[in-house]
């Protein structure tokens, strides 16, 4: 399963050589839908609760993206503590993604002191606010009260079938969603931060970037699988729109 991911990340043009190759097994997250809902069950000390210190680090990179699931283990959460340390980002982007039990108080302090970007979806943030201590029930003004007291100038909240809305610059962008329909929910999230984060590395603005996103996420949820491969329409909407050279 290693050997087809690493065939899956280079045909899709990602630079694999950073990639380091386990003896324990392919982490692996076999999900459910439950009344439209996904369920996760992970398999146990499997090949990310290992990730070792990759060698030759670039010094720069545009972002560094990285959620609480892979750090349930000591070895893999100093590795990401080593590579937070060394390499320098434009963006530091935080999906804090709670699984199951695999998150504590630590790792969610830890993750939003390095931030410059946070996403939370609508179940997270009360989960947070009663890790923080935060009062607010409001999720507008709870994830505002965590951006002040973590510096976090970006923060991004999903709103499942309501859309999506990104905290910046002391206001909020808010955009309904665009899926006309729903057959696999897997991804969705993770396809939204990828426009995102891509269109603000772009400079794109935040408007356009959640505006991108959007497109991007109500494109996955209609297809099957969590990376379903671009129309045609799709990619012509993401040339037009300077996301894609």
């Amino acid at each position: 399963m290693g050997n087809e991911a690493i065939t899956s990340i280079k045909k899709i043009g990602i630079d694999s050589s950073l990639i380091s190759i386990s003896s324990k097994e392919t982490g692996r997250a076999d999900i459910t839908l439950k009344d439209g809902d996904a369920d996760y069950i992970f398999n146990d000390d499997s090949a990310w609760d290992n990730i070792p210190k990759p060698k030759n680090l670039p010094k720069h990179v545009g972002v560094i993206y990285f959620g609480t699931l892979a750090q349930r283990s000591a070895l893999s959460r100093k590795t990401l503590e080593e590579i937070l340390s060394f390499t320098e980002a434009e963006e530091v982007f935080f999906d804090v993604n709670l699984r199951k039990q695999y998150y504590s108080r630590e790792i969610i302090v830890e993750g939003l002191r390095k931030a410059t970007i946070l996403k939370m979806n609508e179940e997270e943030v009360p989960i947070i606010e009663d890790i923080l201590g935060i009062k607010e029930r409001d999720i507008d003004k709870a994830s505002e009260e965590i951006s002040r007291q973590y510096s976090i100038p970006t923060v991004i909240v999903t709103l499942g079938k309501n859309g999506a809305q990104i905290f910046r610059d002391g206001s909020w962008c808010k955009r309904e969603a665009e899926a006309k329909r729903v057959v696999d929910t897997v991804g969705a999230g993770d396809s939204l931060s990828a426009g995102i984060i891509g269109s603000l590395l772009k400079g794109l603005g935040i408007k356009k970037a959640l505006e991108i996103g959007s497109h991007i996420a109500a494109y996955v949820v209609s297809e099957e699988g969590a990376i379903p491969e671009y129309d045609e329409e799709l990619r012509k909407y993401l040339f037009e729109e300077g996301f894609l050279a």
